[in-house]
């Protein structure tokens, strides 16, 4: 699901995010207030409104770990990535020679490289590791033996080499394990379960207009203000008149 969307250019995740589950949410609340009426959608509000916020809630922390993982895998990956770039610069600059031996290796670290760009990245991106960079690594570390074995540098310079080779190797397995998915499925299963409890709880609140003397419920109300007093709730509305001048009715709800 997370490959699909993030292949999709930016118009088709607005019309996919965004137009489509707005339309669908307007066209399921008209077809349910048709069917089931408002009188009887308000008569449990109060009720509907704590439950409705209980659910709201813990669907927003759960919203938030998983924007938490999602981000600390996304940083993982890309520190991954830093020290697999950091560690062939290395190897690169101890090998520098003319010597057969350090010329094979630089050349086995480009292949390695070159690889991992055109063949790996791509299979990642289908949860998958391509075989070619697992070859090209291989020999990177048989050629590094081999040249060990000449003893044509400094011994220090050879365990640095074998080190930068490990962080290499390390690096790899961090990224190409992180492109299996940053999100465990059963987070996926709540996110979805939440997000449909969420957005269809509201098709089924209503909420009821106080009525009250010179109060018109029909008139497009421009603002309405509300204030709570000792024993009541008392609303100031301001709507349009018939005359086209603006109005003012305030009701009690005792």
């Amino acid at each position: 699901m997370t490959h699909f969307l993030t292949g999709l250019p930016l118009w088709g995740l607005a019309l996919l995010l965004v137009v489509l589950p707005t339309a669908l949410s307007m066209c399921v609340v008209i077809l349910i207030r048709r069917r089931v009426g408002l009188e009887r959608l308000a008569s449990n509000n109060e009720i509907a409104g704590f439950k409705f916020a209980t659910v709201g809630v813990i669907y927003a922390v759960l919203l938030a770990f998983a924007v938490i993982v999602v981000w600390e895998k996304f940083s993982g990956a890309e520190t991954a990535v830093v020290q697999e770039a950091g560690a062939a610069a290395t190897i690169y600059r101890l090998v520098d020679g003319s010597d057969p031996e350090s010329v094979a290796t630089g050349a086995a670290m480009g292949n390695y490289l070159r690889l991992a760009i055109e063949r790996d990245w791509p299979a990642m991106d289908a949860r998958k590791r391509s075989p070619d960079v697992t070859q090209a690594l291989n020999e990177l570390y048989g050629i590094a033996v081999r040249m060990t074995e000449k003893q044509t540098k400094d011994r220090a310079i050879y365990y640095e080499i074998f080190k930068q080779l490990d962080v290499i190797t390390q690096a790899r397995r961090t990224r190409l394990h992180l492109a299996t998915g940053v999100v465990p499925p059963m987070i996926w299963i709540v996110l979805y379960v939440g997000a449909t409890l969420t957005v269809g709880f509201t098709f089924f609140v209503r909420h009821k207009e106080p009525t009250g003397a010179g109060y018109d419920d029909r008139r497009p109300v421009l603002c309405r203000i509300s204030w709570p007093s000792r024993y009541r709730l008392d609303q100031l509305s301001l709507y349009w008149s018939r005359a086209g001048r603006i109005r003012a009715a305030c009701c009690s709800d005792r």
